[in-house]
């Protein structure tokens, strides 16, 4: 699916949104929505959510067991009156119950198993341990109106009951996560560790709850690590940080601390507070303030009761008393914790160096004394000994920021709303519920929480700290800590400050924290966040590890910016924080229903969006949302496209309804007649689809013959018929119908465009044809190419031709072999018979001429036929022509060629006819005097190659003086010019006649020393060639043995073919080459020696008639060589010699017998001698 579309068209709502309307962050609905009737029906108080089961209590005491669809699943009637408070163990195998009746009841949710306590006051809170299905002790903590908080566990006696806390005013809240408890009651929040038996720290009440005594309180555990608050109109987030698990013998594990990350006012009443993400979502009574009191940042608030000393800045360390202070142990640690207040200002003022008031504990405890016996005397002491209790302040901040009050005017019921806030305290969004309660109601209305993941705490615990200012949890001071002094810890020791002058204000305090040296506050800011984030998993979330406190704030700042900016696909986007499969849910119970909230998906986005008209916003997320169905994708589409319709915006809807319709073939029909009824379909046929889907031949039929009608459609109707299937609509019933249409009369070149187009693919590829020469369209040319017209193109000759000339011309010559010409002649003779006036004759005539003078240029056989007709047509067109094609064709008839050039006065063609014709004495008389071009005729002559022309031509230009001088000019290399001067008539004057003749007579000395020069350069080359090929046949024989005659006798000689060296031979190679050449002519004499007769004998006087000259010419053959060596004998005999040559270090004999003996003699097979060569002497 592409990323990015074109603009899309928005379509005003008919219920336009608000201008400050937002999409809603999740999805609501009622739990029993779909759920069979419930048997309680009376005003729901109390809910508590599990993974597996919810628990739901109402007014009359009964308490139901649903599933998360709202199906009952069980129903318990243990109490009478309203129940107060309900609590799962971790496993949600058991359900605690408490009500206003002062009964407690333990519901086994997989047995009959009920457990039931009853206390003397009305129960105002139930936390049950969560393993208590695995531990023996069975514990549960149960607060009272009273204000007691009593553990109640199984021992060997029975049950057990240990008051934990006892105080004023009722335990507004308990709950527990792991062996961590917290509870509320008037004097504030606390945190107690039931492993180790210690207190992590003490929150005191908001002002704003304090404002709003009917205010209810809310408290929810996140996995023992954070725990989310919402009191009054205040929110706040602690975190616990540092080990869980217990330190030796009991004791706290070290390090261990709370810290308040986040504190913010929330503008209205808050009944409930759960995460979202890295935020925070709230159930709030009114409608959020509209501006919230500036925010500053300013770390998170460290509660350690274990420490003496403040913790390292940004936190400001809050500590108590001494674990072995007696009077804490005998008085109770709720008594001194009552007595006790401490000052704890913020970490910026502690890193400028102000100084933090830690009230002695001796001091506290004495002032104390009168609220700490009410604690004493009931007896009850807090576990835990040795913590004393924390009382937090902002400072002189605190006071500049008043909390607003209600106005006695707010009316009594308000509406309910999921509020998302910032950990900074900026609202986000306000998901309206459509509910609204009265004040009373408040204390019925709760936010449950429930979410397979842990994403939630990753992202928290990835946000640096921050309160807002004149927000944090306040107390007034008591008059010990106004009176006690003051003191902080630093390396330079104690150091008190004096308490009339006035404290850094917090938005000054914090800039401070934030400019620190090197960083220090920013750093410890950002330890603080990133020690409790979990590394694995981190980059999955995209969490940004650490950062400082300026860069969360410039952050935030971005983040708001790109809300505001960007669309609300985007916004969607930046709070998912959930992955898949792990949606989180929230539970809001309200007196009369339950009201799920669920993330919201992308049918949830497009049905809203829808509702208000938001048509391409919706269409958007519905493209890149692979959660958003089908059916309301096609839903969406309809809706879109029926409000462009009933705007009038008919280009739109159809330029729309690819992306909308999609491949819904049903849906394109019924909109195609809808279009068709409006009579719009030329705005819906360009998008119309022709393969997935494809639609029915009658839908298309029904566009294409709708824009027959009128004139202005019709180039749409071509453009559909050329870029659609054939096979989409009946072409044959479209082409009858456009063939009616233009049956009417006038020009119809746009349907005979889409009739020529139709006809093609029928395959009548003719009428195609010919309707595109009747609309003279250039790409008839390309048409008949491409489909293979050539063979069928005869008919069209003409037309073709008249097209285009050159193009139609060349079409017919290069397909010659298809398109005969005879058929091409024949249609251009027509042409011409047809053609109008003599001015289109002739302009077919030289259409006529260009075709045939074309097929005579690629092969001067083609038009064989129409020679005669090309000789008129050369004539009479191009004439300077006529003289090529005469010489070159052979089918011309000459008397006709002679007529033609004679009545075109062509005399050249005629000399050159006549000359064919044979009648040369005609011809050259018509050059010399009709043309009187002396050069031609000697040309015309020399051709010829007849002698009597000679004469004829000296006979014809010596009666004129002109024609002499340029026959003495030109023929002078032909004939001799004594000739032609000894003939010249006496009185005949020519001109330059003296001049004429030295230029003959110079002409001829000049040629006749050329041909003596040639002929020397020829015997020359002969030479130099004669004795090339001499020294090459010689040099086949390197060294040769030759036998010299002279007058004193002979002598043989070594002699070098190459250098041309004579060496004489010495006497033992001469007596050597006399023998052999003594044998060899022996050998000759034996040859031709006949055999004896049979008679047996010889001749007398030896031999036969002719002997003597047989003998006498071999004794004149001289033998100067051997091939293959001499005899073996007498190679022998040389080797030996040459061997005792060289031992005596003599010359060789000869340079043969060297050269003969350098190797031992060859065999010699079958008694064959070697060879010799001989040379006839």
């Amino acid at each position: 699916m592409p990323s990015s579309h074109d603009a899309i068209p928005e379509v005003p709502s008919a219920s336009p949104a608000g201008p400050g309307e937002e999409e809603p962050r999740l999805r609501y609905g009622s739990l029993d929505a779909d759920a069979p009737y419930r048997p309680s029906q009376s005003t729901t108080t109390r809910l508590c959510v599990s993974d597996k089961v919810l628990a739901v209590g109402h007014r009359d005491g009964t308490v139901e067991l649903l599933d998360h669809l709202g199906n009952q699943v069980k129903a318990f009637t243990e109490h009478t009156r309203e129940v107060t408070d309900l609590s799962f163990d971790a496993t949600s195998e058991y359900l605690a119950s408490s009500s206003a009746d002062g009964s407690l009841a333990l519901h086994g949710l997989y047995s009959d198993e009920v457990q039931r306590v009853k206390v003397a006051a009305p129960v105002t809170a139930v936390a049950l341990d969560p393993r208590y299905g695995a531990r023996k002790t069975r514990e549960l903590v149960y607060g009272t109106a009273g204000g007691s908080l009593i553990l109640s566990s199984k021992g060997w006696l029975g049950n057990k009951e240990t008051p934990l806390f006892t105080g004023r005013g009722a335990v507004h809240c308990a709950r527990m996560s792991g062996t961590l408890l917290a509870w509320a009651t008037d004097s504030g929040l606390r945190v107690y560790d039931t492993a180790s038996h210690t207190r992590l720290g003490k929150v005191e009440r908001p002002s704003a709850a304090a404002d709003d005594p009917a205010a209810p309180c809310s408290l929810l555990w996140r996995s023992e690590r954070e725990l989310f608050v919402a009191w009054g109109r205040h929110v706040s987030v602690l975190r616990v940080v540092g080990s869980l698990l217990p330190g030796e013998r009991g004791e706290a594990a070290p390090g261990r601390s709370l810290h308040i990350v986040a504190s913010f006012d929330a503008g209205c009443t808050a009944l409930g507070a759960a995460p979202f993400g890295a935020d925070l979502a709230v159930l709030t009574w009114g409608v959020p303030a509209d501006s919230l009191p500036t925010s500053n940042a300013a770390g998170d608030i460290i509660i350690d009761p274990s420490s003496s000393q403040p913790a390292a800045a940004p936190a400001a360390a809050v500590t108590g008393a001494d674990s072995s202070s007696a009077a804490e142990a005998s008085a109770g640690l709720e008594s001194a914790a009552e007595g006790s207040a401490i000052d704890v200002v913020d970490e910026a003022t502690v890193a400028e160096g102000s100084s933090i008031d830690v009230v002695d504990e001796a001091k506290a405890a004495a002032g104390a004394a009168d609220r700490a016996a009410d604690g004493a005397a009931a007896g009850s002491a807090e576990l835990g000994n040795g913590s004393e209790s924390v009382s937090m302040a902002v400072g002189d901040g605190l006071a500049q920021q008043p909390q607003q009050q209600p106005s006695p005017s707010q009316p009594p019921q308000q509406h309910l709303s999921l509020c998302f806030y910032s950990r900074a305290g900026h609202l986000l969004a306000v998901d309206a519920l459509g509910c609204s309660c009265s004040q009373a109601e408040r204390r019925w209305h709760q936010l449950a929480f429930t979410y397979p993941g842990d994403a939630d705490l990753k992202l928290g615990a990835a946000v640096p700290p921050v309160l807002q200012q004149g927000s944090r949890p306040s107390a007034s001071p008591t008059p010990a800590a106004s009176a006690g002094s003051s003191r902080r810890s630093s390396a330079a020791g104690s150091v008190r400050s004096s308490p009339a002058k006035g404290r850094q204000p917090p938005a000054e305090s914090a800039s401070a924290a934030l400019h620190a040296p090197n960083g220090e506050a920013r750093g410890e800011v950002a330890s603080s966040a990133a020690a409790v984030l979990p590394s694995k998993g981190l980059e999955a979330l995209d969490v940004p590890a650490g950062g400082g406190l300026h860069h969360s704030q410039q952050q935030q700042s971005q983040q708001q910016q790109q809300q505001q900016h960007e669309g609300k696909a985007v916004q969607m986007k930046q709070y998912k924080w959930w992955r898949d499969g792990e949606e989180p849910s929230y539970f809001i119970c309200t007196p009369s229903d339950i009201i799920v909230g669920r993330p919201r998906d992308g049918n949830d986005r497009v049905a809203w969006l829808g509702d208000r008209g938001r048509y391409a916003e919706a269409l958007s997320v519905a493209e890149e949302d692979r959660s958003v169905t089908a059916k309301v994708r096609e839903s969406l589409g309809e809706q879109y496209l029926q409000a462009l319709v009933a705007d009038g915006r008919y280009q739109e809807a159809a330029a729309l309804s690819p992306r909308v319709l999609r491949g819904s073939p049903m849906a394109w029909e019924r909109w195609a007649f809808t279009f068709a009824q409006l009579r719009q379909l030329a705005a819906l046929a360009p998008h119309l689809p022709t393969e997935s889907p494809r639609l029915k031949p009658s839908t298309y039929d029904l566009v294409l013959s709708s824009f027959l009608l009128h004139p202005s459609d019709h180039e749409l109707l071509l453009q559909l018929v050329q870029s659609w299937p054939p096979e989409l609509y009946d072409t044959s019933r479209l082409q009858s119908a456009i063939l009616r249409r233009m049956g009417g009369g006038g020009s119809w070149p746009v349907l005979q465009q889409a009739a020529a187009h139709l006809y093609t693919q029928q395959g009548r590829y003719e009428e195609a044809l010919r309707i595109m020469l009747q609309l003279r369209s250039k790409a008839v040319f390309e048409y008949i190419s491409h489909h293979a017209l050539v063979d069928r193109v005869s008919a069209f000759a003409a037309e073709l031709v008249d097209l285009d000339e050159v193009r139609g011309t060349s079409l017919l010559v290069e397909h010659c072999e298809e398109v005969a010409p005879s058929e091409v002649v024949a249609a251009l003779q027509d042409a011409v018979a047809a053609a109008p006036g003599a001015e289109g004759r002739q302009r077919w005539r030289r259409r006529l001429h260009h075709y045939l003078d074309w097929l005579f240029q690629r092969d001067s056989q083609l038009g064989a036929a129409f020679s005669e007709l090309q000789v008129e047509l050369y004539a009479e067109f191009e004439p300077g022509r006529l003289l090529h094609f005469l010489m070159v064709s052979p089918s011309y008839p000459l008397e006709r060629a002679y007529q033609v050039c004679e009545q075109r006065g062509l005399m050249r063609e005629m000399v050159f006819v006549l000359g064919r014709m044979g009648s040369s004495e005609k011809a050259l008389r018509l050059i010399v005097e009709g043309l009187r071009d002396v050069v031609q005729a000697v040309e015309f002559v020399q051709l010829q190659r007849d002698d009597e022309l000679w004469e004829q031509l000296i006979a014809l230009t010596l009666g004129d003086a002109q024609l002499t001088g340029a026959l003495l000019d030109h023929a002078g290399g032909y004939i001799d010019p004594l000739r032609v001067v000894s003939q010249i008539p006496a009185h005949l004057r020519v001109d330059n006649l003296r001049g004429r003749l030295v230029k003959i007579i110079t002409d001829f000395r000049t040629q006749m020393s050329l041909q003596q020069g040639c002929n020397t350069i020829l015997r020359h080359d002969c030479v130099v060639l004669s004795n090339r090929l001499y020294r090459v046949l010689r040099a086949s024989l390197r060294r040769l043995h030759l036998k010299m005659q002279n007058s004193g006798g002979s002598r043989w000689v070594l002699y070098d073919s190459l250098s041309g060296e004579e060496t004489a031979e010495d006497d033992t190679a001469e007596a050597l080459l006399a023998g052999l050449g003594a044998e060899a002519r022996g050998e000759a004499a034996a040859a031709r020696t006949p055999s004896p007769s049979p008679a047996g004998g010889s001749s007398g006087g030896g031999g036969t008639p002719g002997s003597a000259g047989r003998a006498q010419q071999a004794q004149q053959r001289v033998w100067v060589g051997f091939l293959g060596g001499p005899p073996a004998a007498e190679a022998d005999s040389r080797y030996a010699a040459q061997q005792q040559q060289q031992q005596q270090g003599t010359r060789s004999p000869s340079k043969f017998v060297r050269l003969a003996s350098s190797s031992p003699a060859p065999a010699r097979s079958g008694g064959l001698a070697p060879r010799k060569i001989a040379l006839a002497s």
